[in-house]
């Protein structure tokens, strides 16, 4: 399920977007924050303060721990409670143990 049709991606509320206002970057479930945090170098460098702040606060609800090496960990606070120091604890990690779910 790591692709949403046009229906599905409909249905989703603007809240439940990484950039609400450009319906960009689902963050609705686990694997889409997932996938939020790795397509993060895409998203255009004015709005990827946004992009983290609301990644962090799904990241935060899911129980996902970001990299302080990683793009997204430039744009949050240092103390923020969803960065880790293990870099092998980040997304691609969490990415390729759930490969499946992604296929």
């Amino acid at each position: 399920m790591g692709v949403l049709t046009k229906k599905q991606r409909d249905n989703i509320p603007n809240s439940e977007f990484g950039l609400p206002r450009l319906r960009k970057f689902p963050i609705h479930d686990k694997k889409h924050l997932l996938m939020a945090i790795k397509m993060f170098h895409h998203c255009p460098v004015e709005y990827r303060p946004e992009l983290a702040r609301n990644i962090a606060r799904k990241a935060k609800k899911f129980n996902v721990k970001i990299g302080r090496d990683s793009l997204v960990a430039k744009y949050l606070p240092k103390n923020s409670p969803v960065l880790t120091e293990d870099i092998f604890y980040d997304v691609y990690e969490r990415f390729f143990e759930n490969i499946n779910d992604f296929i």
